[in-house]
């Protein structure tokens, strides 16, 4: 995916801005993600979940932190924006996000939009102004559906939504 592939006009909005996730069998979904984050943010916090974290909702391996941290490196190498990224370790779902109050925006997918809500929550609890919610489009699949981590590892789609399986139906 290139940032060519998102015909969205998007601009600098904030000066600070969140993403978070697993960030496991990266793909063009996260891709989108933190595209549409560079674009309309001065500055990036990317929370990826550590091991000991998604050990206790995930029951299937997922790519080590260091792994997965890498990966995601390498993509805002090559992205080349004038946003400044800081890639961070998260404990939990919320990371940085109820902590901070400078943050002016956080990035999900339809998908985590719930997470978002309660960020909010927790932010007007604590006196904070909510976050803007930029709900990011998923990327569809060549074969329908939407790209994840969980077709990709089943094997059913490729990290840029290209199907894999054939389907040998018997007659």
């Amino acid at each position: 995916m290139s940032l060519e592939n998102i015909k969205v006009e998007l601009k600098k909005t904030y000066n600070k801005g969140a993403v978070g996730g697993t960030f496991d069998e990266f793909h063009v979904g996260h891709e989108r993600l933190l595209i549409f984050a560079a674009k309309m943010c001065k500055k990036v916090i990317v929370g990826v979940t550590s091991d000991e974290f998604v050990k206790k909702y995930k029951s299937h391996d997922i790519e080590s932190f260091n792994i997965r941290v890498e990966i995601i490196k390498r993509f805002l190498e090559n992205l080349k924006e004038e946003s400044c990224f800081e890639v961070i370790k998260i404990e939990n779902k919320y990371g940085p996000t109820i902590e901070d109050p400078k943050l002016e925006a956080i990035f999900v997918t339809m998908d985590t939009v719930e997470s978002a809500f309660e960020i909010n929550k927790i932010r007007r609890e604590k006196g904070f102004k909510a976050l803007e919610i930029i709900i990011v489009p998923m990327v569809f699949a060549e074969n329908g559906g939407f790209v994840s981590s969980s077709r990709i590892r089943s094997g059913e789609i490729d990290r840029n939504g290209k199907k894999l399986i054939t389907d040998n139906k018997l007659t």
